[in-house]
């Protein structure tokens, strides 16, 4: 093999790399491209009450693919309670899907944007290290290319040139030896090259897939706190609507009473005979306030609406803090077993205590719970925190006491 045949095929292998390094020279594009084929966001009610996401810092950020959001639908919250008056909808129905709607959408959105401040400072760090790769790879492509113009400079050296400088025939062949060794050197260095090019690619991709995960991130950001306003909007047209307008405010009342049919058979439900008895009738009069400082505002019995003059039933006590505060706690009235935790409608979120022999306490509209079905708990222990869930009066607690089903007015069991 002459020479010049010797070098040609490792030339244009230099001219490839060169070319190729130089395609992709200005880095990966600061926009966001098509969406990922992971999932990234939480499905629909992932992060309901009994759901959760997992948590933002066990994210494996080298693999996770945020899906782009969908745009969400324009809602008109005015003009859609409206169709709550027709005779096969329901009020208290529609009251609970807005209730958990915004506390789903209230975890998303905390979740998404812890996310984002994650993936913000990834991109960050991912971003400076993609700079001095590129930096070194820059640097490399110089080196590169000059030695590529060197071997153009031998390429055109005819063989007799190298023969006819030497002194003798071995001179000739250290020449050909010394230029074998550098072809040698340069040939591994080109495969270096090629190798830290195609790690710069991956790279690059991998940078373009961490920005379009921060720009969905903040998307999906975007959309979750619209269709919270909306949410709650609605849910206020709503009890604007149920306090100040009587075909809604009749709805709702028709329905609320309906409710004490339903709790009857399930408060029955919720007493097991198994359980170990406990003293309940022998503490009437002396139970604990399920506020530890709080008002009556509405009483067991009938009551007549300040408004529109109808009467209703309240079958059991309204009560409000004295004192608001971000952590206004519940507490159980008397010993007692978790019989249930969860939704009720009409009265939100709700915890059930079994005091046996017939006897149930339920607490409702509350906003965190902090016991479990099964618990066993104890006078005064804390059940969970006043909320607003189910009510259409603002943060209240509502507590009834049943008696093998039939609601009894709490407030001659409560300590005065």
């Amino acid at each position: 093999m002459t020479l010049t045949s010797r070098y040609l095929s490792f030339f244009i292998t230099i001219l490839l790399c060169c070319n190729a390094s130089s395609a992709g020279a200005q880095g990966p594009d600061p926009a966001p491209a098509a969406e990922g084929a992971g999932a990234g966001t939480p499905e629909e009610g992932a992060l309901d009450d009994e759901d959760a996401a997992p948590p933002v810092a066990s994210l494996d950020l080298d693999t996770l693919v945020v899906d782009k959001p969908a745009v969400p639908e324009a809602r008109h919250p005015d003009q859609d309670i409206r169709r709550l008056l027709r005779p096969e909808r329901s009020i208290l129905a529609a009251t609970e899907q807005l209730d958990r709607d915004i506390r789903k959408r209230a975890a998303q959105l905390l979740w998404h944007e812890a996310l984002e401040g994650r993936l913000s400072q990834d991109l960050t760090r991912a971003t400076a290290e993609f700079e001095a790769l590129t930096a070194s790879r820059d640097a490399e492509r110089v080196i590169v290319k000059d030695r590529l113009r060197t071997m153009i400079r031998i390429r055109s050296m005819p063989a007799t040139r190298v023969f006819l400088r030497a002194k003798s025939y071995a001179g000739y062949q250290e020449r050909l030896e010394a230029l074998d060794r550098l072809y040698e050197a340069d040939r591994r260095r080109v495969v270096a090259y090629r190798a830290q090019l195609a790690a710069w690619n991956e790279r690059k991709r991998d940078l373009e897939r961490r920005r379009r995960n921060l720009a969905n991130a903040q998307e999906t950001i975007a959309y979750l706190r619209q269709e919270l306003t909306w949410d709650k909007e609605e849910r206020g047209a709503l009890e604007l609507a149920v306090r100040e307008q009587p075909e809604f405010n009749a709805a709702y009342a028709r329905e609320v009473e309906a409710l004490d049919d339903v709790l009857a058979e399930r408060a029955k439900a919720w007493t097991d005979p198994s359980r170990q008895r406990l003293y309940t009738a022998e503490t009437k009069g002396s139970l604990a306030s399920p506020l530890r400082n709080g008002d009556v505002v509405r009483r067991y019995g009938i009551y007549k609406h300040p408004k529109f003059g109808t009467t209703s039933v309240s079958r059991g006590l309204l009560m409000v803090p004295n004192h608001p505060s971000e952590r206004d706690e519940v507490r159980a009235i008397y010993w007692g077993y978790v019989a249930y935790t969860g939704w009720i409608r009409g009265l939100g979120r709700v915890v059930v205590l079994d005091h046996t022999l017939g006897y149930v306490s339920i607490y409702a509209h509350l906003d965190l719970i902090e016991v479990e079905v099964g618990q066993k708990v104890r006078t005064g222990e804390t059940l969970g925190t006043v909320g607003d869930t189910g009510s259409f009066y603002g943060e209240r607690l509502y507590l009834e006491l049943r008696k093998d089903g039939k609601a009894t007015d709490p407030l001659p069991w409560l300590r005065r």
